[in-house]
């Protein structure tokens, strides 16, 4: 016969011999002797461990076992053992292992449904009947009717648990689950709830885009919301462990999985607009700057000649007048259009750069001269790169029905002159914190660069005669006007956490946390 056959066909035996030994430690319960009747209570739970009464009555009956002091003679514990026969097995590694294996807090199976409850009576009998409607089977301490407490309750349309929190509050009572159909009904005292609340650990993952700041002010909130003793960190696998009594764990639990949400993103679409235009206007007389000398002859000087040059009794002519009016219009403009988009998480700073890297010198080896030996070393010059261009740093903040955004906009070009062969750069910064709406464009920003250029040059003295002066000059206007105009619009991909309403947790007051039912 197998293994299994023997053990189906000694099941009912052990169970008919642990109810046996129940009825035995009940006896001895009533009779006072509270030693006894935990040393059978418990003897009952070994031989039928899936009875969760006879547990339950063992560990009840425990903390006021271990404060009795047996002053008794050996002579009645030599007949309880005589009577009981206990007959305990080794214990296998399998065995050790089952016991050491951690379990979750037991949860109530109640009957579903809503109810009405009236009653007057004793507190004990409340319990019996809410117990007996929802499924269930209540236990008490053994200081629990001592003295009996007399309520009268009355609830409508009720289920439950919402029946068992009201008889709790009704009679100053805590309920702990042992099973899924059993509790234990003790008075509500802190020193009650130590010994018979369960306690347990659990470990919160985060995400790992938290930073350790982050967690910190996670932590150090939870702890003082809810007042869970211990609460410990790893940032090196990013989880949160909790361990305390189950009214107390649950809470910090659902409270951290609201703050360690992920984030809201958007996408924040850039156009950075260049608007470039340039006018130059050139009028009046431009005289000749160019003077042609060439030999006349002595017989037939012509007309032409303005000035005669006698050298050595020969006739040279001079050409002093080609002179031109002067009326030009140049005008040229140009649009650039930048379109780009950055996706960013709520909270955290994105950085956008358009343009490029220009090598500016930083140190040279100057120096050398012809009778410097042959060969010497001459160390290479030092670069630095600078960004040219726009540079973005944005920080978004999202909403339920706006986005805010930390701006901080860099603009940084080459200058017209330089020091030492070293350009100088012209740079405008600008920061600021907008709101948008959802889907709406902004003008973040803007720049106007204008120049203007005013030249005239012709014969000095002739140039400043009134009226007459402007047939022998010529005057230059040019003008150059730059636009930039950075535009932004955010787009909401990610629903931030804020943007629901968390759901309604019922914790109970500090003294009195709620029941873990």
């Amino acid at each position: 016969m197998c293994i299994a056959a023997v053990l189906a066909l000694a099941a009912p035996v052990l169970a008919d011999k642990a109810a046996d030994i129940f009825r035995k430690g009940e006896k001895q319960e009533k009779s006072g002797h509270v030693v006894e009747a935990y040393l059978l209570y418990t003897e009952a739970a070994r031989l039928a461990p899936a009875n969760p009464l006879y547990q339950a009555k063992a560990a009840l009956l425990k903390p006021l076992a271990d404060k009795v002091q047996l002053k008794s003679s050996p002579a009645p514990a030599d007949s309880l053992a005589t009577e009981i026969e206990p007959d305990f097995d080794s214990v296998s590694a399998r065995d050790l292992a089952a016991a050491r294996q951690a379990l979750p807090p037991p949860q109530l199976k109640l009957i579903g449904g809503r109810f009405d409850f009236h009653f007057s009576g004793e507190a004990t009998a409340l319990f019996d009947q809410i117990a007996a409607r929802c499924g269930i089977e209540a236990l008490f301490d053994g200081e629990y009717a001592q003295p009996p407490l007399r309520v009268r309750f009355d609830l409508d349309d009720a289920d439950c648990r919402g029946a068992l929190h009201a008889a709790e509050a009704a009679t100053g009572s805590f309920i702990a689950p042992l099973s899924s159909k059993l509790v234990l009904v003790t008075k509500d005292t802190p020193a009650k709830r130590t010994a018979n609340e369960p306690t347990m650990s659990v470990v919160v993952p985060v995400p790992t885009a938290l930073t350790v700041q982050d967690l910190t002010e996670i932590a150090q909130s939870v702890k003082q919301a809810t007042g869970v003793e211990k609460l410990a960190w790893s940032a090196a696998t990013n989880e949160i462990l909790l361990r305390d009594r189950v009214s107390r764990v649950l809470p910090a639990k659902a409270l951290i999985e609201q703050l360690v949400a992920y984030r809201g993103s958007i996408i924040i679409e850039l156009r950075f607009l260049e608007l470039s235009s340039s006018d130059i206007l050139a009028y009046g007389v431009n005289l000749t700057n160019t003077f042609n000398i060439f030999y006349a002859g002595v017989s037939n000087p012509t007309l032409a000649n303005l000035v005669n040059v006698f050298t050595q009794g020969k006739m040279f002519a001079i050409t002093a007048l080609d002179a031109s009016i002067v009326a030009n219009l140049t005008r040229s403009s140009s649009r650039t259009l930048l379109d780009a988009r950055v996706r960013a998480v709520s909270g955290f700073p994105s950085t956008f750069h358009s343009g490029e890297k220009y090598p500016v010198l930083t140190s040279e080896y100057v120096g050398g001269t012809a009778s410097a030996a042959v060969g010497a070393y001459t160390p290479p010059p030092s670069f630095t790169y600078q960004d040219l261009g726009v540079s973005l740093k944005i920080t978004p903040f999202v909403s339920d029905e706006l986005v805010t955004m930390d701006i901080d906009s860099e603009y940084q070009l080459l200058g017209a002159s330089s020091i030492d062969g070293i350009p100088i750069l012209t740079n405008r910064k600008y920061t600021s914190r907008i709101s948008l709406h959802r889907d709406e464009w902004a003008v973040i920003g803007g720049l106007t660069d204008e120049t203007r250029d005013n030249t005239v040059s012709g014969v000095a003295g002739l140039a400043r005669i009134p009226l007459l002066g402007w047939l022998f000059k010529t005057k230059n206007k040019e003008t150059d006007r730059d636009h930039i105009i950075i535009l932004m619009k955010p787009w909401v991909v990610g629903t931030p956490p804020g943007s629901e309403a968390a759901p309604p947790m019922a914790v109970g007051s500090d003294t009195r946390p709620l029941s873990p039912i």
